[in-house]
């Protein structure tokens, strides 16, 4: 039976090479860049109910070796800051923050995981731990120990293609069913110059971070461009699209994280490939104005959306899309959202929105 809602405003969905380790490059003459304008990147407990929803499907890529087993249920992190892994400045953002693992995913099946090709690269399937809930929830508490429930093998690739030039993408398959909601991606090859974007994923081995305030800058056959904040470890991350919340690509390809004066040279290094060399001083991110560098490479969702099963979180979605239903992350005055809660494996449920509208306004109804 269908239940008619009051919506005037939207509702929100409750329910993921960059920089591979190459020298910086440059192309048309522009530096590539990790921070465009502000640094948008938020914690985990920073950011809005959807966007911990989204980002509690998502996963951080490990070594093995970078996680140890404590039989007690937990795993601990190998204990490395920031500042002590790519020798920054005390006052760099995040310094003394853990920066362990090495790229990012999502989860976009039961037992299936989107990453980029060129992680798999940097270490083979069989050595490669796929970690949920690397993540920060009140100020000043790192993660040093993960829960082991969390934590899966990659047990094969089912698909990948890497092309330096287009798509950058993976798909993994893992030792076990994940029980966790599976993301939604765009199946359809429309993404638009300007549509606005955000990232989630585990910058420089960070714990998860959002990153908002992007858009597309140019759109190419196999992927389109952005102005998102992302740094070495953001590969694989998914890129959202923000008013369908659906997966558009996955972070493929960027360039300079951090920038290092030389004690034997004038000039700036970027990314040095032992930055913790005593002939650097400590580091600094690339900035540059939101409008500036290159940008970052997604590789489009439509490339790879075939080898991923629809979702009842997705067919909520396209449900709700055909009632011509716009879908904001931010909560508006005056509105308590609409909530989708996908179940684990189940049906999915509405709870029905509450608006309380301004004198003389009458709100539209339609069916959902």
């Amino acid at each position: 039976m269908k239940n008619k809602i009051t919506l005037l405003m939207p509702i929100l969905l409750f329910s993921v090479n960059l920089y591979a380790e190459n020298p910086a490059r440059s192309i048309a003459g522009y530096m590539p860049v990790a921070i465009y304008g502000n640094d948008d990147r938020a914690e985990f407990y920073q950011t809005d109910e959807i966007s911990k929803k989204l980002a509690s499907s998502t996963a951080a890529l490990f070594r093995s070796k970078d996680l140890s087993d404590l039989g007690n249920g937990f795993h601990q992190i190998r204990p490395v800051t920031l500042k002590e892994k790519f020798n920054l400045n005390e006052n760099e953002a995040f310094s003394d923050q853990p920066a362990v693992s090495f790229c990012s995913a999502a989860l976009v099946g039961k037992d299936l995981i989107l990453t980029s090709a060129h992680c798999l690269s940097q270490v083979p399937c069989e050595k490669i731990k796929i970690a949920f809930d690397y993540r920060i929830e009140s100020a000043g508490r790192y993660p040093e120990f993960l829960k082991s429930q969390d934590i899966y093998s990659c047990k094969s690739v089912v698909s990948q293609k890497y092309d330096p030039n287009g798509a950058d993408y993976a798909i993994i398959k893992t030792d076990r069913q994940v029980n966790r909601t599976p993301l939604p991606v765009n199946r359809k090859d429309d993404i638009k110059k300007n549509t606005k974007v955000f990232v989630i994923g585990y910058p420089s081995g960070l714990p998860v971070k959002i990153a908002n305030n992007a858009k597309v800058r140019e759109v190419k056959t196999e992927f389109f461009i952005t102005d998102l904040d992302t740094f070495k470890g953001n590969s694989g991350s998914p890129v959202f699209n923000n008013e369908t919340m659906k997966i558009e690509g996955v972070l493929s390809r960027g360039g300079t994280d951090y920038m290092y004066n030389s004690y034997v040279s004038e000039t700036p290094e970027a990314d040095p490939r032992n930055p913790n060399s005593p002939i650097y001083q400590p580091g600094t991110a690339h900035k540059v104005g939101q409008d500036e560098g290159r940008g970052e490479d997604v590789t489009k969702s439509f490339v790879f959306q075939a080898l991923i099963p629809q979702s009842d979180f997705e067919k909520a979605l396209n449900e709700a899309i055909k009632q011509g239903v716009r879908f904001e992350r931010e909560k508006q005055n005056g509105i308590r959202p609409a909530v989708y809660t996908p179940s684990d494996w189940g049906q999915t449920q509405i709870q029905p929105a509450v608006y309380y509208p301004p004198v003389n306004t009458k709100p539209e109804v339609i069916e959902i």
